[in-house]
Formats: C-alpha cells, structure tokens, sequence
C-alpha cells in the first residue's frame, strides 16, 4: 500500500513538472516559432522615438550632473584639509584637527 502511494506520488510529480515546462514550448513549436523569434518580434512592433533637441540637452545634463556627483573632493575647515569622498560641492563635512577634535569645514573641488 504504501509503495503504490509513493509510485503514484511520483508519477504526479514528474507528470506535474513535465506539463509545466513542455507546455509552453510545446505550443511555441506547434506555432511554428523559437523563443529567439518571438523576441525578435516583439523587438520589431516597438516603434522607434526619435530624440529631440530638449531631450538631447536634458540626456546631457543628466550626463554632467552625474559626472559632478563622482567627482573627488575636499573637506576644507579653518585649520586644515582633507579628503571627504566624492560628491556635490558645498555641503558640511567634518574633518580631524590637529589637536584631535572633530572640526567642522565645508566641501570643495579637488
């Protein structure tokens, strides 16, 4: 009894994973078409946009906002300065004094 329940319990499971694969490809096939060429094709029916002026000019300053966001710079405070990572100029930084305090500065260029 409990061997024909184990048997039967694997026969569904393998009949369940066998229909849950082969299905899909097996309709692809009886269509006529490989998975390459469906992507293909829907690749194709999407129209292609053409860019405009003000979007070429929102592309570029999206491009120079970023590289400015990259950018290395320094902590700059009354006594000294120090490297603080990158990012955009002008915010607060703090950096090491030289008596062992944390002081506070600004960020500039490198």
């Amino acid at each position: 009894m409990k061997n024909t329940l184990k048997a039967a319990l694997g026969v569904a499971s393998i009949l369940l994973f066998l229909s849950s694969g082969v299905a899909g490809q097996a309709q692809t096939v009886k269509s006529g078409a490989s998975r390459a060429q469906e992507t293909t094709a829907s690749q194709k029916t999407k129209p292609k946009t053409k860019t405009t002026r003000k979007q070429r000019a929102a592309d570029e300053a999206k491009a120079k906002a970023l590289a400015e966001a990259r950018r290395p710079r320094l902590c700059k405070t009354r006594d000294n300065e120090c490297g603080y990572g990158a990012g955009p100029v002008g915010e607060q930084c703090s950096c090491w004094s030289k008596s062992g305090a944390p002081d506070l500065g600004i960020t500039v260029r490198r």
